[in-house]
């Protein structure tokens, strides 16, 4: 009975996530459609510039906080004393870092003018984040999705729908986005704590320190590396190609991870709390890892097909003309979304069962490739280090795939046979919609026709072949996930239709 009620909070949590991800996310790519219209690639690019600083000092405000009081079998007042402290000590720290090294790091990227003050500024997030990091980790510990959900939308649309798009219209250029950034920042943390509160007392117990940072050192030093593997292409793109070639990039990264950021966010905030209460049972996790993978391919893979079919037109509709540049390299990175979807499924499993180290081990490995894939590939342009990052994808998410078999009760067989539906379903599906997409641009069809048109015959493409033989086109695993959603949604009677 605990099982089942385990079940259905984390299904509730993955729509909930699912929701608000998507949410964020159009949100997102309004954003874009209206900023791209408004700012040069520059600067797009210093943005991004600044992105690579704050990213970096990001990583140790976590400093395994919030995934070490999600993963402590039991938690004390204590803990939550030690944590809140640390985190204001952090937040403090970082900042002042952040303020002075700031110059020095504007150099070596070879960033412009304004990189300086627009990275000072955008810092005094790390300050206002501090103080909310303890109530977001009980937030997700609890499973309580639907709260945090709400949060994340509320804050967005405020910064950046309202706030950043109206300096945007006023002519604030690049600092629109700054200053929506620190408004998002300010509201969500504000809002977490509303909506969480919890006991407030300046002190740090040791026994409670070792509890969370035995578990978090090794989680943060995965992100530090992590931070180097994410972040390489646009530190070589920076260095040896400039700012706008920068901005190029990150408008195609960008619009890659609209898919994988929506499917990251689900695993990370709901997968890896449900397999954190599992890792004492190694088969139910290893159930868990199997339908987590292969609902994963099922849906990123027919969508790296998707967006390599139709990129000249998403990126007419979501940047407008003047962005062609951009088409190939998505074309290329959107072949590597699989890899860079499935490679989460594997970190939540060894967070969850606290091998972190191992972990850390991999993404080492991961960022060396980055910086040397990417940078052989800086002699062929963009393409050719958008080409050499998805070759780091690939061989990333072979070792943590190695990593998971070993941490749990898994064969090799089990996980091809959970992947071999998704291929099935893609390479089926891949003819006709070819043939579509290029008969449509023949005939000088409209852009979001050709857009809509396709998307609409891929989802009938996929209902007839699910109808014809669900076992081989979604699997056990896409069954199980598409009743469980059809229960949801009371359409109990749409999964019968199709399945049975």
């Amino acid at each position: 009975m605990a099982d089942k009620g385990l079940t259905n909070r984390t299904i509730d949590g993955f729509l909930w996530v699912l929701s608000g991800t998507g949410f964020k996310t159009i949100s997102q790519l309004l954003f874009l459609v209206v900023m791209a219209r408004l700012l040069t690639p520059q600067e797009f690019g210093l943005v991004a510039s600044v992105g690579l600083i704050i990213a970096f000092a990001d990583m140790f405000m976590k400093a395994g906080i919030v995934p070490s009081l999600i993963n402590l079998p039991r938690i004390h007042d204590n803990h939550l004393y030690t944590a809140f402290t640390v985190s204001l000590l952090l937040g403090t720290s970082i900042y002042t870092a952040v303020y002075f090294l700031t110059p020095w790091i504007g150099m070596l990227l070879d960033a412009g003018e304004g990189f300086t003050e627009a990275a000072r500024t955008v810092s005094i997030v790390f300050i206002v984040m501090s103080f909310s990091k303890v109530s977001d980790a009980l937030l997700q510990r609890e499973l309580k999705f639907k709260q945090t959900t709400y949060i994340q939308a509320v804050s967005y649309v405020v910064g950046f729908m309202l706030v950043g798009i109206t300096l945007g219209f006023l002519g604030f250029g690049f600092w629109s986005i700054i200053i929506a950034e620190i408004t998002k920042s300010a509201l969500k943390s504000v809002l977490t704590i509303i909506v969480r509160p919890h006991k407030v007392k300046l002190k740090i117990h040791y026994n409670s320190f070792k509890d969370i940072f035995y578990f978090g050192s090794g989680f943060t030093l995965g992100k530090f590396i992590d931070y180097f593997a994410d972040n390489g292409d646009k530190m070589i793109i920076a260095r040896l190609l400039g700012e706008s070639a920068l901005g190029y990039y990150t408008r195609a990264y960008q619009l890659m991870s609209v898919p994988v950021t929506i499917i990251n966010q689900i695993f990370e905030k709901v997968l890896f709390p449900v397999m954190s209460r599992l890792q004492g049972k190694p088969q139910k996790l290893s159930d868990a890892f199997i339908k987590s993978l292969s609902f994963i391919f099922l849906i990123s893979l027919p969508g790296s097909l998707l967006i390599y079919l139709t990129a000249p037109e998403l990126i007419r509709a979501v940047l407008g003309p003047g962005w062609e540049n951009t088409i190939v390299i998505l074309q290329i990175l959107a072949v590597g979304m699989v890899f860079r979807s499935g490679y989460k499924v594997c970190e939540s499993l060894a967070n969850a069962k606290g091998a972190v180290y191992q972990k850390a081990a991999r993404q080492g490995v991961f960022a060396v490739l980055v910086f040397v894939l990417g940078g052989s590939g800086a002699v062929f342009g963009l393409p050719g280090i958008a080409t050499g990052i998805l070759l780091a994808f690939v061989i990333n998410f072979l070792m943590m795939m190695r990593l998971s078999m070993k941490l749990i009760p898994i064969k090799k067989a089990e996980v091809l046979g959970s992947l071999r539906p998704a291929l099935y379903l893609t390479a089926a599906a891949a003819v006709p919609l070819y043939y579509l997409v290029y008969f449509m641009r023949d005939i000088n069809m409209h852009y979001m026709w050709i857009l809509l048109l396709t998307a609409s015959a891929f989802l009938t493409i996929t209902a007839v072949f699910i109808k014809l033989n669900a076992d081989f086109f979604i699997g056990w695993n896409g069954q199980w996930a598409l009743e469980k959603i059809t229960r949801k949604f009371k359409v109990y009677r749409f999964y019968e239709w199709m399945v049975k």
